[in-house]
Order: C-alpha cells, then structure tokens, then sequence
C-alpha cells in the first residue's frame, strides 16, 4: 500500500508515504522509489509547518512536527512516533494536502494533522484527502477515526466531517494507545461504517453545505476510491508483517 499511487476523480490521487530504509523494516529494491518518497515527505513538512506553529517537546527539544512526518521512534513512549504515516493529495504533481496517520489495529486511527496549501483552502481539499483515508481505513476494517481538534473548529469538524466528541467509552484506548494530543486541543471522534466487503458507507456530499445523501452513483464512486487490485488478505499481511497494521484486533 505505501507508497503506492492511487487515482481520485478530476486529475487528483492520494498516496500514503513512509520514511524507507532498512531501519524501519522497509525494502527497498528502487533507489529512485526512495528518493522520491523522501522528496515528498520532505515537502509535506512543509505544508504542515505553514499551518502549523512550532511544537517542541519540553523535555527532549525535538520536533514534533518533523519526528511525525519522518516516523521517528524514541525509547520515550510520548515522543515515539514510529507507525506514523503521511498521506498527501496531489494534482499535476503538485501536493495540496497533507495528513498524518497512525493505525492501532482495528481499534482506532488518529490523525494529529492535516493541511492544506494556502491557495488551495476552502475548495475542498481537506474533505477529499479525509475521504479517501477513510475509504483506506475501513478496507482495513478500522472502527474509529480519531483527530485533536482546537475550539474553533470543532464545529467545522461535527457539522461537515461526520465527528462527534469523544464517547467516554473510548477515553481509555486513547490512553492505552498513547494517541497524539496537544494543550488546548479537544479529541473528536468518528465512527467508521463498512459494508461486509470492507467498503465504507460514505455520506460525504461535494458541497460541504449540502446535507442531502449522494446519489447511489455518487455513493458507489465514493466506496470504489481504495482499490489496490490486490487480493485483501494477501495485502493485510504484507502490511502486518511491519507491525503497524493489523488485520486482526490487537486489543
């Protein structure tokens, strides 16, 4: 799945990087696949450093921006980073949007951030990277979606995306998991539905002030966004073998 381009309507794909090198337990037989990769996730810090301001740790000073994009470990649980991912929108070879993602089994998924180029905000962009990692997180059969949120978002969030606050059911994994959070920030939640073969019953709508359901063919487009051409079991596995998705509860 990394690093493996995937084709959205209107000229746009999405494809989900990950920092590849042995370390990390990638192969990697194309030294031009690495450097493309690591060209890209460069410019993704980018993206998410011009929405975001500087976060440090305060007690190791690194970057936690920058340690998310490149999925840095630490032996400190707080700052360790590893099985984050980054997925980004692109069009014309230009990236647009950007998100972090990490998945804790079938349990949850957070995304700590996600931006969007200025030139390209309030067209959105944000609703089609969301959607298609959605798509992606139940091909996986991920239950729950999980983002930080500051208050004047929120919202933004509950009324166009689909989030609700945090059920209190859920506020222990998110301890157990040791998901991403920020002072000030408040934890919103979306519960992800699929249908028996692992497509997500999508209720986006183009227009964000729109509220009436798709049509069936906007539906079914929508649902076909994931599809790798693989056989699932053969692709979970693959994946598992590094660690950081499962296809089995790792409750």
């Amino acid at each position: 799945m990394v690093g493996v381009r995937k084709e959205l309507d209107e000229g746009f794909t999405w494809t989900l990087l990950r920092r590849m090198d042995q370390e990390f337990g990638v192969r990697v037989n194309d030294l031009y696949q690495m450097i493309e990769c690591h060209s890209k996730l460069a410019i993704a810090k980018i993206v998410i450093e011009e929405c975001f301001e500087t976060i440090t740790d305060r007690h190791t000073r690194i970057n936690v921006l920058q340690n998310v994009v490149y999925n840095c470990e630490s032996h400190y649980i707080r700052t360790n980073f590893r099985g984050f991912y980054t997925a980004i929108l692109e069009k014309d070879e230009e990236i647009i949007s950007v998100a972090s993602l990490r998945i804790h089994g079938t349990k949850l998924a957070e995304i700590p951030f996600i931006a969007t180029l200025e030139n390209y905000r309030s067209q959105g962009m944000c609703r089609r990277l969301m959607v298609a990692i959605e798509s992606a997180l139940c091909y996986f059969k991920v239950e729950n979606l999980v983002i930080p949120s500051v208050h004047e978002t929120i919202g933004s969030w509950i009324d166009r995306f689909g989030f609700k606050h945090i059920d209190p059911s859920m506020i222990n994994e998110l301890r157990i998991w040791n998901t991403l959070t920020f002072h000030e920030s408040f934890r919103l939640q979306k519960v992800l539905t699929f249908t028996a073969g692992g497509a997500r019953e999508v209720r986006e709508s183009e227009n964000s002030d729109n509220k009436n359901r798709p049509s069936s063919s906007n539906n079914s487009r929508l649902q076909a966004l994931f599809d790798l051409n693989l056989e699932p079991p053969e692709e979970v596995q693959e994946i598992s073998d590094d660690g950081d998705i499962t296809s089995n509860n790792t409750e």
